[in-house]
């Protein structure tokens, strides 16, 4: 295993990107939502479909940066909240002949559960393969989204396709928490003495997630306040008395719904993932050390593997893709040089 530290050199990396106007803001995140026709272009040597053919909306492809000789980066950005605005720096402080596509936050609405994290997976191979029929991938992810990343590589591998590089970046751990093992347990129990649905019981332990966070954290309850005056048409009412409110303590199911994290975490229990046999490169933020749970589990996970891991101090979960962007873009530049034989 080799750890680098990656540190702030380059953070002028993005000085000279313009700011964007609201107007050109709101037109990207209609884009990033796939509301907007998304074609995936080149005029490099990597031949290219006209358009990426991607039919349901839960699996959706968005070309970020095309051009250039390199085979394209498919990057996972893990943000269900329609801001993954950075992946437009990232994919600049790339450099612009390295293409990138964005493979989607995969959408839960509509859908009674979850899938499962094998067919997340191979629902984004197939938005990927739209673009690119075959191998060898470049392939990475933030949080959620290095989770699922590391899944299609193991598929890949499992269908003799190459592989050249797997970056994971702040990886959600491949074992879910035991507070939500065990809530999930006890709920499962239950609900099979009682009969309940797998979507009811997916709701039960959304509501004991909320109810937690709902208790412990203000920044929780502000946010649900919002959403249920959201959802029942009217301003964000006072507080005072009203606290704690009935209607936000147990809030609709469209509510709670909301929360994608816990949405993919309910599913992420049942999840046991393979040994990928490929190298693997994890860049993890340099807060906390390596007996963090996260990382803890990853490293049990793949003991023994060939590993490359980069810290890259001073920045959070979050931060990685905000305030140190620039240091993050440096890093995954240094990692797909490393590649650059197997490139062009």
């Amino acid at each position: 295993m080799v750890i680098a530290s990656t540190g702030t050199k380059g953070n002028d990396l993005m000085s000279d990107t313009p700011q964007l106007s609201e107007a050109k803001r709101a037109l990207l995140e209609k884009y990033l939502r796939g509301e907007v026709p998304q074609a995936a272009r080149t005029d490099g040597n990597f031949k290219q479909p006209t358009k990426a053919e991607v039919t349901d909306h839960h699996e959706r492809v968005t070309a970020i940066q095309t051009g250039g000789s390199k085979r394209p980066f498919f990057y996972l950005h893990g943000d269900w909240t329609h801001r993954a605005f950075y992946c437009f720096k990232l994919a600049h402080g790339l450099g612009s002949d390295q293409p990138f596509y964005a493979l989607e936050t995969y959408s839960f609405d509509g859908l009674p559960v979850p899938p499962r994290i094998e067919d997340i997976a191979t629902a984004h191979l197939k938005a990927m393969r739209s673009v690119q029929p075959e191998g060898p991938y470049l392939i990475g992810g933030w949080c959620n989204g290095a989770l699922i990343a590391y899944e299609m590589a193991c598929q890949l591998h499992a269908e003799g396709q190459a592989v050249d590089l797997l970056i994971m970046l702040d990886p959600e751990p491949g074992a879910a928490r035991v507070r939500l093992k065990v809530t999930r347990g006890l709920i499962t129990l239950l609900g099979g003495v009682i009969r309940l649905s797998q979507a009811k019981q997916l709701d039960w332990c959304l509501w004991v997630l909320h109810l937690y966070k709902y208790l412990r954290w203000p920044q929780w309850r502000e946010k649900t306040d919002t959403q249920v005056e959201s959802e029942r048409g009217r301003g964000k009412g006072k507080k005072g008395f009203a606290l704690p409110r009935f209607d936000a303590i147990y809030p609709s199911t469209e509510v709670l719904r909301q929360y994608y994290p816990g949405m993919f975490r309910w599913r992420l229990v049942d999840y046991k993932p393979d040994l990928y046999p490929g190298k693997i490169t994890i860049i993890w933020n340099g807060e906390g050390d390596f007996l963090e749970f996260d990382r803890v589990e990853w490293f049990k996970l793949l003991k023994g593997q060939d590993i490359e891991v980069h810290v890259i101090p001073g920045s959070t979960h979050e931060n990685l893709k905000a305030v140190n962007l620039p240091a993050l873009a440096e890093c995954l530049r240094t990692c797909l040089s490393q590649e650059g034989a197997n490139l062009v």
